[in-house]
């Protein structure tokens, strides 16, 4: 169950497994919609703001950066090492990609094994 929902302390309480729970990205979340978007393609922060933007109406940067942050912390989502060159800022931008645990993890919340 562990490898589903990220990290949390083994030595932790019942609580801590179930607030993981509640937090592991789902679908219906800015965190789940943010996970899917890179299901489909590897990305720059910038590249998954016009992508959320285009799938959902709209998005902020700072909310969508913060949640990727979330998906990378657990685990979910990884820097390639590649970079590239904002054609906005002309800063060079980390490529984003989901990992495995992530694609299982979209897998089972359409299959609704959650």
């Amino acid at each position: 169950m562990k490898d589903d929902i990220g990290s949390y302390r083994n030595d932790g309480p019942d609580t801590m497994i179930e607030g993981a729970l509640a937090v592991a990205p789902n679908l219906q979340t800015l965190r789940g919609r943010v996970l899917s978007l890179f299901q489909v393609s590897e990305m720059t922060d910038a590249e998954l703001l016009a992508a959320y933007s285009e799938q959902y109406d709209g998005g902020e940067y700072r909310s969508l950066s913060t949640r990727r942050r979330e998906l990378v912390d657990s685990g979910l989502i990884i820097d390639t090492e590649r970079r590239k060159r904002n054609p906005n800022s002309g800063v060079n931008n980390i490529v984003w990609s989901i990992t495995p645990r992530g694609i299982k993890l979209i897998k089972k919340e359409k299959a609704g094994e959650r």
